[in-house]
């Protein structure tokens, strides 16, 4: 992802407007806002250049020959430049190398939990697989996806249960591991972003 413009972060109400249209759109498949969030930081990663409705059908957990349940090209047009300001927001923020914060659900006791980002990060990752190959065959790389892998398998969300609890005091070295490997996968990743290509 290649943006040169300053983007306006989305504001509370945007980011409840963008939350209200997941659930409107596609209530029992789209993603939630972490997830979402967390996705959207792998997409921001890479060095290709990505027009978010592309990236719909995943968003909205729509099989590849689903329609997407839109009302009007209105209502599209303002879900995609939410996602598309979102993007380009992230995008900003990891290539300042500070001020990312990412978007996370918290318990009861108001405690981070970080799975629904780092499965949200997983299936960005799974978008453009070939740009992230080079770091799960490196040993050295492959380590920075460990956060990412150990929050994901904690909780199966088909049944709801707990595979593998995180210990409370580990919980948040993963989540800022999560968030130092975002960076470093993007400082690493923006080295490739103006090459030309191979023949």
């Amino acid at each position: 992802m290649n943006n040169t413009s300053s983007v306006q972060p989305l504001s509370d109400a945007d980011l409840n407007r963008l939350d209200g249209f997941l659930d409107a759109l596609s209530p029992d498949t789209a993603m939630l806002l972490e997830e979402l969030d967390g996705f959207m930081a792998a997409i921001a990663c890479t060095p290709e250049d990505v027009d978010v409705e592309e990236l719909l059908p995943e968003i909205l957990g729509l099989d590849d020959d689903e329609e997407q349940a839109f009302s009007s090209e209105a209502q599209k047009g303002e879900f995609k430049e939410l996602l598309q300001r979102h993007l380009m927001s992230v995008a900003e923020s990891l290539a300042a190398g500070e001020g990312f914060a990412p978007i996370l659900m918290h318990d009861d006791d108001g405690t981070p939990q970080g799975n629904l980002w780092a499965v949200g990060f997983l299936r960005g990752v799974a978008v453009n697989p070939d740009s992230w190959d080079q770091f799960e065959e490196s040993e050295e790389t492959g380590a920075l996806f460990e956060p990412f892998e150990t929050l994901a398998e904690e909780i199966d969300f088909e049944t709801g249960e707990v595979s593998a609890a995180v210990a409370p005091e580990h919980r948040q070295e993963l989540i800022e591991a999560m968030i130092e490997a975002a960076f470093s996968f993007h400082e690493r990743l923006r080295a490739q972003r103006n090459l030309p290509e191979r023949h």
